[in-house]
């Protein structure tokens, strides 16, 4: 979402100056901020891949595809519902308050998540990942606005390629937790306490990480609940279109997380479908999934930490079509060649690392 106050949710003009001492990528402050965000992306992926296998144990094999989309579907429509009420909360409140009060919120969602598995009801583990989803969403602003305010502008970019660095370092472990707990639970049933346990935990100790990132003010403290929610985001698409630079940042970054939901969704029949399996990994493709989504975003952590690098203490655009090529090229690869599951990883691996060379600079930029 754009604002009007680019002072302070971007990283165009410094951000006010900071009194703490050691302020910046080291600071206890962004360490908290980033482990906030590791634990929030972990549970997400844990809950969204466990809730997928075990729903398509209770459906036919011609509806996997099916709850794979809704599954999706489930997590990205409060990204679109939300993205005022979000912005509006960045602002109005202190942004380290929005995401104690979230992490408060992910608990309870968590722990009905864990109901949801052991009933084994696939539309209530649906709703539970709507409201995953929404806690995301109002996280996402407050995380990414508290960036400047956090550290140094000179830092920002590599602030930045940490946060995508421990974002992907997340996925895999919660990737490769979910397929774990799926095999512990047994589908439904007996283990989900199990998944309870790991679910609320993780929660949890995104609760107290949360607690140690340091209070900013409030950007606008009069700011009003946008109520009309379209007209409040037609005024913003109005004021992102004044811009012909934003707008490209904008279209760059909806390309890639179209592409990185795109990705997520089909590597799933991917790797169960369409690679060249032997007879024992055929018995464990959940564990294959894994490997696949586990390489990718491997990948893309690394690409992340390189164009903080390349980097340095600027915003690099250079990098963007340099990872933008590179995409194209892995993705051909995937589309032409005859693929085992190490083969299939290793091109995936490449893959997210030119997504990530192309997408912290926009990020940064942003």
């Amino acid at each position: 979402m754009v604002d009007k106050q680019p002072a302070t949710n971007t990283g165009t003009t410094p951000a006010a100056p900071s009194h703490e001492a050691g302020d910046g990528i080291a600071s206890i402050s962004f360490m908290g901020l980033l482990g906030t965000q590791f634990l929030g992306a972990f549970n997400d992926n844990m809950y969204r891949w466990l809730i997928i296998w075990v729903a398509q144990d209770l459906v036919a094999a011609n509806q996997h595809d099916m709850i794979r989309s809704v599954g999706a579907a489930a997590l990205m429509l409060p990204f679109l519902l939300l993205a005022a009420p979000a912005g509006f909360l960045a602002d109005r409140f202190s942004k380290r308050s929005v995401m104690v009060g979230v992490k408060f919120a992910e608990m309870t969602i968590m722990g009905l998540g864990a109901l949801a598995i052991a009933l084994g009801n696939i539309p209530f583990m649906l709703v539970v990942m709507v409201f995953m989803g929404g806690q995301s969403a109002l996280f996402g602003p407050s995380k990414y606005g508290s960036i400047p305010e956090l550290v140094r502008r000179d830092q920002i970019t590599r602030a930045n390629g940490l946060i995508g660095l421990t974002t992907v370092i997340a996925i895999v472990g919660g990737t490769v937790s979910a397929s774990f707990l799926y095999e512990w639970t047994q589908g439904v049933g007996g283990g989900s306490w199990i998944a309870a346990i790991a679910l609320v935990g993780v929660s949890l100790l995104g609760l107290g990480t949360s607690l140690l990132i340091r209070r900013v003010p409030a950007a606008n403290p009069k700011r009003t609940m946008p109520w009309n929610v379209p007209r409040h985001t037609f005024r913003d698409l109005k004021l992102l279109c004044s811009s012909k630079a934003l707008v490209g940042a904008i279209l760059g970054l909806a390309f890639f997380w179209g592409m990185a939901a795109l990705s997520q969704i089909t590597i799933d029949n991917f790797g169960q479908n369409a690679l060249s399996l032997t007879e024992t990994q055929t018995q464990h493709k959940q564990h294959i999934v894994s490997l696949l989504l586990a390489s990718m975003a491997a990948g893309v952590g690394v690409g992340s930490l390189l164009a903080g690098l390349f980097s340095g203490k600027r915003i690099e655009l250079g990098l963007v079509p340099y990872g933008a090529v590179g995409m194209a090229i892995c993705l051909t690869l995937l589309g032409v060649l005859n693929l085992t599951p190490w083969s299939g990883a290793l091109i995936l691996f490449g893959l997210g690392i030119f997504a990530g060379l192309f997408d912290i600079p926009l990020e940064a930029y942003l």
